[in-house]
């Protein structure tokens, strides 16, 4: 077995959020501008930090602040009865943990709201490292977070792979030479992922344990 370090992302990955996000921003855009974006549009941005997503709503720096500010206190207040893992993630990250397999997360969340979301589905103990928006200055799909996660794991690229479930996960995985995997269960346009040329398409939530196997 080649594959000595698992990353994956977290929302649509791992954590079943999208509508809550969703909702999010729709809530916001309804607030600040009257209208919301298509669903489509607001999708095609997800995986990129939140003030990039929201810079393109808005009329000024100090205009994306205030709705950075009330997209969160939505997202915060609602967290809790929107948010839950896919069903049988855990299983499958203690499979993986139990084989020695070294595991993270690379996600453009922040600190405070990707340990919020891991804490609150019981997660956080798979994973030796953490990689959000917080920890490098260029992201996702720039390979920066993955290039993090991998140094701090002490894997190389080749021994790696990404899992994730926007084209900026392949992307940024590919960029860092690491093995990628797109998964099927996404609400990212599937020829676009394609697109971008993920090694494996993963099926199942039940097929995770067996990534490592694959390559």
């Amino acid at each position: 077995m080649s594959i000595k370090a698992c990353l994956f992302d977290l929302d649509g990955t791992l954590v079943d959020s999208m509508e809550l996000i969703l909702a999010s921003f729709r809530e916001t855009a309804l607030h600040f501008k009257g209208e919301a974006p298509p669903d489509s549009v607001l999708i095609a941005g997800i995986g990129t930090p939140l003030k990039e997503q929201l810079s393109t709503l808005a009329s000024s720096p100090a205009e994306c602040e205030a709705m950075r500010e009330f997209f969160a206190e939505y997202y915060i207040r609602n967290h809790d009865a929107h948010v839950s893992s896919f069903k049988g993630v855990a299983e499958q990250l203690k499979i993986l943990q139990d084989s020695g397999q070294k595991l993270a997360i690379v996600t453009s969340k922040n600190d405070v709201g990707a340990h919020r979301a891991l804490k609150h589905c019981q997660l956080t103990s798979y994973f030796d490292t953490i990689i959000t928006i917080d920890s490098t200055t260029e992201h996702k799909p720039n390979p920066a977070p993955v290039f993090k996660a991998l140094s701090d794991l002490g894997v190389s690229a080749a021994d790696a792979f990404f899992a994730g479930d926007s084209t900026h996960d392949i992307e940024a995985g590919n960029a860092a030479g690491s093995y990628t995997v797109a998964v099927e269960w996404t609400a990212f346009d599937h020829e676009k992922l394609a697109a971008c040329k993920p090694d494996l398409w993963l099926k199942e939530v039940s097929e995770i344990s067996d990534l490592p196997n694959r390559f």
